[in-house]
């Protein structure tokens, strides 16, 4: 494989039928020494046979027609990519147009790539090809310095044309950053696959079929036919594609408070919510869970009369919010603070041993990745937040989280042995006991143009000092 000089890859149809067996033999982790079976023998063996017809394949090197040089052409780029189960490629194809109608089409570039051993589908395959499309274009076009809009992509995948023509952000970030990367450079146009040259070096061709192959050196044929008879197809993008960023249908549950709070009734809607209907969904759940945990309290504020003088919330001196009737907060000092948001300056009190305080400890904790101290959590909770003895709830969940534990236990350390009594026992003089490492042969050569000789190590490791 590594003795076939191809820098340009214009025998990729070839090269790459070996490059998919070598990674099908690692894939089955055959050793460099082990046989092979009948059927992958049979196929590297039909492959070296074919190493000496190489030399009947003649590639030109100039890509204008040949006796007219030094003629003024127009040159511009047309890139084809494929993609298949074993392999994804990219053609890139030179074509030159006389002011007399005459057109000369040459493959200047080609690569062909194995596909990732971590399974990938077709689409994301051919996405890679188009990528792939991209850098070789850009090196045709640094060395013959011609301009980006001289180039044209063709492709046969749908996946990849629709991509190419929609909104990059609308896609997940690896999806849209490949994107991208094609939209800046070229614009795709459909090509039938029977016409596609980059086909070829997905399937693979003898060197016989490869050398008389016009379409793999010339292009297709339409190429040398003026702009208006090329292949043209209306692409509409539709709405849904692969890879994009679907919209999350929030599920909420509407809590509606009359009369005695703790005979409240919830009624569940499964809507598309908006910020703002989200935040006051999640405050009545703020407002169940105060009820349920201080009942007197709550009656009393909502009520309109004051707390009781051994209230346990008459520390904090709670406050009933405008906007969100029925939700305590935090009173504090820090009412004309205008510049602090609402949340900052009063925050909603939640109790200690209510679920819903764990579900938000859960839910900021898996936030955060598991990778924060107890007071780090906290101290994130706090900015909207009130939790009742904050510091032992977030310390209770860290001691009850199963991912938390894992990622801060610590690690046990292996007490050593004592040392075996043939290492310690007299005499201890040094090399009175020794442990012995053997290797070889290493083929050494002693003296100028004397052949090689196998020499074997011998390592002696004294036990006792």
């Amino acid at each position: 494989m590594a003795s076939i000089f191809d820098r340009r890859g214009q025998l990729a149809p070839f090269t790459i039928r070996s490059r998919v067996m070598f990674q099908e033999l690692c894939i089955l982790g055959v050793g460099w020494d082990d046989p092979l079976d009948a059927e992958h023998t049979r196929r590297w063996t039909s492959c070296f046979s074919e190493l000496g017809d190489l030399a009947l394949i003649r590639a030109p090197r100039c890509f204008k027609c040949p006796g007219r040089e030094s003629s003024v052409a127009t040159l511009s780029l047309h890139v084809f990519t494929d993609a298949s189960d074993a392999a994804y490629t990219a053609n890139v194809y030179v074509r030159a147009e006389y002011p007399d109608g005459n057109v000369r089409v040459t493959l200047a570039l080609a690569k062909a790539r194995p596909c990732p051993i971590k399974k990938m589908s077709i689409p994301k395959l051919e996405l890679k090809g188009a990528m792939l499309g991209v850098c070789l274009a850009q090196t045709v076009n640094d060395e013959l310095d011609l301009p980006k809009a001289d180039a044209t992509n063709w492709s046969d995948s749908m996946n990849v044309l629709h991509w190419v023509r929609a909104h990059s952000r609308k896609f997940k970030i690896d999806v849209g950053n490949r994107i991208a990367e094609v939209q800046e450079y070229l614009a795709g146009n459909h090509v039938l696959g029977k016409l596609n040259p980059a086909d070829k070096s997905t399937r693979g061709l003898t060197v016989a079929k490869l050398a008389s192959d016009s379409v793999w050196w010339s292009g297709p044929e339409f190429l040398v036919q003026q702009h208006n008879e090329w292949p043209s197809r209306q692409i509409t993008v539709p709405k849904e594609l692969p890879g994009m960023v679907k919209r999350a249908q929030v599920m909420a549950f509407a809590v509606h408070t009359r009369g005695d709070p703790e005979a409240a009734s919830t009624a569940a809607d499964s809507v598309e919510l908006k910020s703002e209907e989200l935040q006051r969904a999640e405050c009545h759940w703020y407002a169940i869970a105060q009820a349920e945990s201080y009942p007197a309290s709550y009656r009393q504020l909502t009520s309109g009369k004051s707390l009781a003088a051994n209230d346990p919330l008459l520390r904090l001196n709670p406050v009933l919010h405008k906007d969100y009737p029925c939700v305590l907060r935090v009173g504090g000092r820090l009412k004309t603070a205008s510049h602090l948001p609402e949340h900052t300056r009063h925050p909603i009190i939640l109790p200690q041993h209510h679920r819903i305080t764990q579900l938000i400890v859960d839910a900021e904790d898996r936030k955060c990745d598991h990778s924060v101290g107890p007071n780090h959590l906290l101290a994130n909770l706090m900015l909207r937040l009130w939790i009742i003895r904050g510091k032992v709830v977030t310390r209770s969940h860290r001691a009850h989280c199963v991912l938390c534990k894992k990622k801060w236990a610590t690690v046990a350390l292996q007490q050593i042995a004592p040392l075996p009594l043939f290492r310690t026992a007299p005499p201890c003089r040094a090399f009175s006991r020794v442990g012995v490492d053997y290797a070889g042969p290493f083929r050494t050569k002693q003296g100028c143009g004397k052949t090689q000789l196998k020499r074997y190590l011998c390592v002696f490791s004294c036990l006792q000092s």
